[in-house]
């Protein structure tokens, strides 16, 4: 307010006292056209040829000052209007945070867990002279891998590490030495198949299932007893 005052001063010593519309309504324009006028006005009144140098200078010296107090009177209420739209993203305790550090936490809760979710059971039976304890693992996309401890009659313990794949509670699994075994979850606690030997010899297993055992993790093997 003071440089606009200033401003008016200025005005009424080159063209009167008529007052200047200083309303924050008017604006910048009708304030810069007013003077104008008035300095027409008088460069009439006046012998034009004598007064037409100063009354110009004079008129746009006045705009300038005018154009530098309306910029000076604006720019600090849009920087106030800039500093009070600062984004926030409401946190779920009710605290508020920048959009940044929401963004953040959101990818690191987003960021996957560790390998696929795997159902692990325990298949045990006998087979002849032989007894057989087999880990499994069933992954929700239908996988299957472990391993069969079978136990021979001498004592002996041969060990397969088989693939394969279940669906419908129909499992099929394969070793790379060629056998090959197609079974069914028959019940809770109960599974029954066929062995294919390398050979072609087939051996039909009956065996006994025990749901939520613990294996071992890198390769679903059974643990010792």
């Amino acid at each position: 307010m003071k440089c606009m005052n200033k401003a008016q001063v200025t005005l009424e010593a080159l063209i009167g006292p008529d007052p200047i519309p200083d309303s924050e309504m008017a604006g910048l324009a009708q304030r810069i056209k007013h003077s104008l006028t008035r300095c027409v006005s008088d460069a009439c009144g006046e012998t034009f040829l004598r007064h037409r140098g100063r009354l110009r200078i004079g008129c746009l010296l006045l705009a300038g000052l005018m154009v530098l107090c309306q910029g000076g009177f604006y720019e600090p209420r849009a920087q106030e209007n800039a500093s009070t739209t600062t984004d926030v993203a409401p946190d779920v305790g009710g605290e508020s945070k920048p959009h940044t550090d929401a963004a953040k936490e959101e990818a690191v809760a987003s960021e996957p867990s560790g390998g696929p979710v795997e159902v692990r059971e325990l298949w045990t039976g006998s087979l002849y002279s032989s007894t057989y304890r087999v880990g499994l693992c069933f992954s929700a996309d239908g996988n299957v891998r472990g391993v069969v401890y079978l136990r021979l009659y001498n004592g002996k313990v041969d060990v397969y590490h088989i693939v394969g794949s279940v669906k419908n509670n129909e499992v099929r699994a394969r070793h790379s030495s060629g056998h090959a075994f197609k079974g069914r979850l028959v019940s809770n606690d109960k599974v029954e198949g066929t062995i294919t030997l390398k050979n072609g010899m087939k051996v039909q297993l009956e065996g006994k299932r025990t749901l939520d055992v613990p294996l071992a993790p890198e390769n679903c093997a059974p643990l010792p007893e």
